[in-house]
């Protein structure tokens, strides 16, 4: 993220920064379905983008609890 964040764009971008959010999950058995890891993995992703963006957050869904919310980071 850091590197990323180093990247210089041209001026016709008007002095932003380039940034990246990024959603991280590990399959476990624990999922119900590859489905289930990919909207989990993709819901930490929306959380990072809603705390301030260049930010990671760690899916930790479980097939029992699917109410927790990722680890914001």
């Amino acid at each position: 993220m850091e590197q990323v964040e180093q990247i210089e764009l041209p001026p016709v971008t008007l002095d932003r920064k380039l940034t990246i959010s990024i959603g991280i999950g590990q399959l476990e058995p624990s999922y119900k379905s590859v489905n289930d890891f990919i909207n989990a993995v993709d819901k930490a992703l929306y959380v990072a983008k809603e705390n301030g963006r260049n930010r990671f957050a760690i899916a930790s869904y479980s097939d029992k609890d699917s109410n927790q919310q990722p680890s914001l980071f």
